[in-house]
This record gives structure tokens, sequence and C-alpha cells, in this order.
């Protein structure tokens, strides 16, 4: 199956919204504060899950949560820096989560959009480090959903 796009930017989302904007006779705000009003907004997503909380998309796309699990002890992840630096075979233990992992989440099941199989959810780097934060702090991992 073909892939269509890696993704979108803001940049594109702009030029969506002066296109859709500008032929409905609208008055256009600029591209500057657009993209402060998205960050802005991102960063409420982003505070809103790292309390512990769902956060439920508009127009029916889901919800966005962070989810944490048990270490599957049958294959434990390898902490390969570790290994290299040893010589030898070094496990992510998670002993300050109590062996507790996290990660986003993304519930598209009730979405009213069609084809949303083909849509994913990938966090930026910077936000898959703040939960690793909040995991590291003590009791952190009692925060998340399981």
């Amino acid at each position: 199956m073909p892939k269509v796009k890696e993704g979108y930017s803001l940049d594109d989302s702009y030029l969506f919204y002066k296109e859709k904007m500008s032929s409905k006779g609208i008055s256009l705000i600029n591209k500057k504060l657009y993209r402060e009003i998205c960050c802005d907004y991102n960063k409420m997503v982003v505070d809103k899950a790292m309390t512990g909380s769902m956060f439920k998309l508009p127009h029916s796309m889901g919800t966005i949560w962070i989810k944490k699990f048990k270490i599957n002890w049958n294959k434990p992840p390898v902490d390969l820096n570790e290994s290299k630096k040893q010589g030898k075979l070094v496990y992510h233990l998670n002993l300050h989560s109590n062996g507790w992992c996290a990660r986003w989440a993304w519930n598209r099941l009730k979405s009213a959009a069609a084809n949303m199989t083909f849509y994913n959810f990938t966090p930026t780097r910077t936000n898959s480090r703040l939960v690793a934060d909040v995991m590291k702090r003590p009791n952190g991992h009692k925060i998340f959903y399981s």
C-alpha cells in the first residue's frame, strides 16, 4: 500500500486554514499568532495528560492519555548504552517506578472520522521525555492509568 505523506506541519495547517477562511470571507489572523495558538493548545493537552487525565479531542477524534504497563519479564527491555559500555546485556529494570513503564496512548475507536486506521499519533521527543521524568519521581507511576 503506498504511503501518502509523513505528516503535516503547522505551515500546512495554516495554509489550509487560510484557504478555508478566505473563501468564506472571514478575516484571517497572521501566521505567527496562528502558530502561538496551536502551540498553546498542544501545551494544554500535554499538561492535562501529565496530571493523569484523559484529554478528549474535539470533533469526536478520540482521547489522548498516558498509559502505564508492567514490564514483560519474558522479554525485558535492553539498555543498549549500558550494554555497550559493559560488554554484556543489561536490562532496564525500572526500579524507580516499581517495574512500571508508560507511553502515550490514543483511543480512536469511537471517532466519527472515516478511515481512522490510517492515522497514527506520535508524540514529540520532548513529550516522551516528559513522561519519563514524571515516572522517575517518587510515586510518579501512580498518576497514570493502567
